[in-house]
């Protein structure tokens, strides 16, 4: 499965995916769903 769980609200849809310059840029990167970053979550 590969899946990525969101962990702070459990989202597993409508996942954002990084920027490859974030991905450069950072070792970590945590996944951000659609709502979370709605509502001013970075």
């Amino acid at each position: 499965m590969n899946k990525k769980l969101k962990i702070k609200c459990g989202a597993e849809d409508g996942i954002i995916e990084p920027y490859e310059e974030l991905k450069l840029k950072l070792k970590t990167i945590y996944p951000l769903c659609i709502s979370c970053n709605a509502n001013g979550r970075e």
